[in-house]
């Protein structure tokens, strides 16, 4: 088994885009890890930008912990709790050699969708973006 690790310190909260299919999975619970292509260890706190048709802000979490290995190997540790299946994620991470598997903790669903102003952002994020001093948003 990969021991889960935190890295870095994790002491950063970044906005990350994810399909509204997606987050609603994470809403529900069904969905509790989140797969990233980029070394994403060091996070502590992630808001999901809903991308179209929502294109809001709708939840937060915490990271409670993070590995970041081949992808078969995050696959065999995250599998019970992705949300999704295994060609989902085979199609998602391509030919990278790593990926990285957020464990997320509780889920604060907003009571209304936030848009990105209220963070500071003036367009979406293609993939995430780092948040630092908003107000609101502790790292």
């Amino acid at each position: 088994m990969v021991q889960h690790r935190l890295g870095k310190k994790g002491r950063a909260t970044a906005i990350i885009s994810i399909k509204p299919e997606y987050a609603t999975l994470i809403k529900t619970g069904a969905k509790q890890v989140e797969f990233r292509k980029s070394d994403l260890r060091f996070l502590n706190k992630i808001i999901f930008y809903e991308t179209r048709p929502v294109q809001a802000c709708t939840c937060e979490t915490t990271v409670l912990s993070s590995i970041r290995d081949k992808p078969g190997i995050v696959w065999n540790e995250c599998e019970d709790i992705a949300g999704i299946d295994q060609k989902t994620f085979n199609e998602y991470v391509g030919r990278k050699q790593a990926v990285t598997a957020l464990f997320l903790g509780e889920v604060t669903v907003y009571d209304e969708p936030k848009p990105l102003s209220e963070f500071g952002l003036n367009s979406h994020p293609q993939n995430f973006v780092y948040l630092h001093s908003y107000q609101g948003v502790e790292p």
